[in-house]
């Protein structure tokens, strides 16, 4: 579980979430070069030794998924192998305000809604309740990735750094959702960066 210092650029929070909803209008978000933070963490180093928890890099980039599509902020986490049903895959960090956490799992029985999704970004600025955003599946062999449009973060949050970067590994819980042994310190694999990423 190693911790990464190291920011690599080109060219350049996890509790119970409330539910906010703003209807909304598009800002205006500039063309911009591509940027991207990422940091790994060491091989077969999970508590049980299962390389569907072993977490091998995770990466935060700011980027247009398709050609023409407005720019979003993409968090990538590569796995040993590929998820498994039963597992909670999340990544928590730090912002200039409140912060930005991505979960991957289980649709828990208590947490079933219009727009549940088994991905979901979170992000919440100046003490605001904390906006869920469900977000397609994305999937890929040992890949999970959740892509939400950067125009929908708060602005304080979008234009300033992230920091405090925790990616952890641990299983479901069916009941409650994104909360288990590795929300409480004990996951089974966890990779973490001090380092510092400017989104703006």
């Amino acid at each position: 579980m190693t911790i990464a210092t190291t920011t690599r650029r080109a060219a350049g929070f996890l509790g119970a979430a409330a539910v906010s909803l703003v209807a909304g209008t598009t800002l205006a978000v500039p063309a911009r070069a591509a940027q991207r933070f990422d940091y790994d963490d060491d091989r077969e180093d999970t508590m049980t030794g299962q390389s569907a928890a072993d977490i091998r890099s995770v990466a935060y980039e700011v980027r247009a998924p398709k050609s023409g599509e407005r720019p979003h902020l993409v968090v990538t986490m590569v796995l040993a192998a590929p998820p498994e049903p039963g597992m909670d895959y999340q990544t928590t960090s730090d912002g200039t305000c409140g912060g930005i956490s991505t979960a991957y799992g289980p649709i828990a029985a208590l947490t079933v809604a219009p727009g549940t999704s088994r991905s979901n970004v979170y992000f919440g600025c100046d003490g605001e309740l904390i906006t869920r955003t469900a977000v397609p599946d994305d999937v890929s062999g040992t890949t999970i990735r959740w892509s939400v449009p950067l125009d929908r973060l708060p602005g304080k949050l979008r234009t300033g750094s992230l920091y405090g970067f925790n990616a952890f590994t641990q299983y479901a819980e069916p009941v409650l959702g994104h909360i288990g042994p590795g929300s409480y310190g004990l996951p089974l694999d966890r990779a973490r960066s001090y380092a510092s990423w400017s989104i703006g």
